[in-house]
């Protein structure tokens, strides 16, 4: 596996939280998705919707995230912590 580049896994996730605004047609605009905004407080996504993120990135990435980890993710900046902490080691 190639070794973590933040800003690719940003995008990525980034791509998976928009899907589900746009799908729950939230008006999406740019920044509305950043290392401080609680998705699930300021941008209206509920834990499933999380869930489904998660295990989508997860299998993206080849990763397996813990359950202790997933009830910390609420963020941008925590969601990459969580993948970062959970990449392969070399």
């Amino acid at each position: 596996m190639p070794a973590f580049n933040r800003e690719e896994v940003r995008k990525t996730i980034n791509d998976l939280v928009m899907d589900v605004l746009k799908r729950k047609k939230v008006a999406v605009k740019p920044g509305m998705i950043s290392e401080g905004v609680s998705m699930i407080m300021q941008l209206g996504i509920d834990s499933l919707d999380i869930l489904q993120i998660v295990a989508t990135a997860e299998k993206k990435f080849g990763i397996q995230i813990p359950d202790e980890e997933l009830k910390k993710i609420d963020d941008m900046g925590s969601f990459l912590k969580a993948v970062e902490n959970n990449w392969p080691k070399d």
